[in-house]
């Protein structure tokens, strides 16, 4: 795991939340190479992190708990193929990047044994396979930004 502080600028994070508020809950595909200017910060620190050279894209989503529930543990995992065969792959890197967080109780990310607080413009990466939960969020403001470098074409319907 690797923790970043002030991951973007300040004109990129609120570039970003603008952009996200308006598409909470959905999933994306983005074809490499990336051409928005947060995927490429969020590249270039995963690249410094683990092998990205054979990146072909990225899944996107982003999560608010006061809208729907946050995940209980998992894997970072091609989701369609695990349940329509029950094989495990992962991505290549797993960036969590918190975008609003305020007066926050609880919702705190478990990984690797060491707990996490969500902070504003903080960027938590998880390299493949790492298990991870979210310690029971109780109240306050927690919006994440998820991507996953994948290096196969991966089905998010």
């Amino acid at each position: 795991m690797k923790i970043i502080e002030n991951a973007l600028d300040s004109f990129q994070l609120d570039k970003l939340r603008q952009e996200r508020s308006k598409t909470l809950l959905e999933s994306f595909w983005y074809d490499a190479p990336f051409s928005r200017e947060y995927q490429l910060k969020l590249f270039e620190y995963a690249s410094d992190f683990v092998d990205t050279s054979n990146t072909v894209g990225a899944e996107e989503w982003s999560h608010n708990p006061s809208i729907s529930p946050l995940p209980r543990g998992h894997y970072d995992k091609d989701e369609y193929l695990y349940e329509t065969t029950g094989e495990l792959v992962f991505p290549l890197c797993s960036c969590i990047l918190y975008l609003i967080v305020k007066n926050l109780e609880g919702g705190n990310l478990i990984a690797e044994g060491k707990e996490v607080v969500p902070e504003t413009n903080k960027l938590v990466l998880l390299k493949p396979g790492i298990w991870h939960e979210i310690t029971e969020y109780k109240g306050g403001s927690r919006v994440g930004l998820y991507l996953n470098f994948w290096d196969k074409v991966i089905n998010i319907t």
